[in-house]
């Protein structure tokens, strides 16, 4: 028996009387094997009966009893019935490789009892059998934006190399870590990613690659910045515009302009990066304007510097007359 660590293996021992006597009554088994082999819960029955319940499992072994387990009939009265016990085991990762691994059995009967230390078939392990899982990753990022690509393996050793795919492309490597391998990856570009992890194998374990997992990425963000054109003085009752500049000049949003903290007016619709808007004052007064850039899309918000204006009062012409005085 070859199996490999991580595999599933059933042993099977059949009970056969060749000697006309009577029927024996098994009443208990004891399956041997090396201390690198798990029970498979429920796996442990009879030809095809259900699983065994009375089932003892040891570092080493594993103990089925019943009274009785099952009966070996008289080979020369039929129907003779000859019961197969089978138990099931899973190879561990730890198992020694290339080594022909000992297995045994004991058995107590109404006609007697075994022992058969190292009697049964010898297992020698191959390389691990591994699976290489790549954790959820975004299905959205944006361009720039660092991905975290991390990948399981069963089988593998802390120490050994996964490497990181897109399609054919290699985008880097990391290291198993109690089983886990890590790398950071920055989409270079706008589009769809298909990435994969692969385990490269080594001399103990095969090699394995994960499925694959899509990852779209879209265009990053767009700063951008607001300029406030004002005047710095006006008379009271003229038109006063406020001129908004946004850059990029392909931003697309809209421009609110403030007194402090006083909204004036509606908001201003950005159209080849600027936007505006008049407003006359009725007395003297000073002000401090901003323009408050809300983008849309990719285009990020933006506030301007603040800008003063001093609003005064109307100078008004004279006319003096100087009229003769008689005295």
């Amino acid at each position: 028996m070859n199996p490999s660590g991580g595999e599933i293996i059933t042993v099977s021992t059949q009970f056969k009387r060749n000697y006309a006597t009577s029927n024996e009554k098994i009443t208990m088994v004891r399956d041997q094997h090396p201390a690198c082999l798990t029970y498979v819960p429920d796996s442990a029955h009879i030809n095809d009966d259900g699983p065994l319940s009375n089932v003892t499992v040891a570092a080493d072994s594993v103990t089925l009893a019943g009274d009785p387990l099952t009966t070996v009939t008289n080979p020369f009265i039929p129907p003779a019935f000859w019961p197969t016990f089978h138990i099931s085991y899973k190879v561990g990762t730890d198992c020694a490789q290339g080594v022909p691994l000992a297995t045994g059995l004991n058995y107590n009967g109404s006609l007697g009892a075994g022992s058969y230390p190292g009697k049964g078939p010898s297992i020698t392990v191959g390389k691990n059998i591994t699976t290489t899982t790549l954790a959820a990753a975004p299905s959205s990022v944006q361009q720039g934006q660092s991905v975290s690509l991390s990948a399981t393996v069963t089988g593998g050793s802390d120490g050994n190399t996964v490497e990181f795919y897109e399609g054919a492309n290699k985008l880097g490597e990391g290291h198993l870590a109690a089983g886990v391998a890590t790398f950071a990856w920055t989409p270079p570009a706008e589009g769809q990613f298909s990435v994969t992890a692969k385990f490269l194998g080594t001399t103990a374990a095969i090699e394995s690659v994960s499925a694959a997992q899509t990852v779209s990425v879209t265009p990053a963000n767009v700063n951008t910045q607001t300029a406030l054109t004002a005047p710095a003085t006006a008379v009271v009752g003229e038109d006063v515009t406020l001129t908004t500049t946004v850059t990029p000049a392909t931003a697309t949003g809209e421009v609110q302009f403030k007194d402090g903290n006083v909204n004036v007016g509606a908001p201003v619709t950005v159209a080849n990066g600027t936007a505006s808007i008049t407003r006359k004052f009725d007395e003297a007064s000073t002000h401090s304007f901003t323009a408050h850039f809300t983008g849309t899309g990719l285009y990020q918000d933006s506030v301007s510097a603040a800008s003063t204006l001093t609003v005064k009062d109307a100078d008004f012409n004279t006319t003096t007359v100087l009229e003769p005085v008689t005295a």
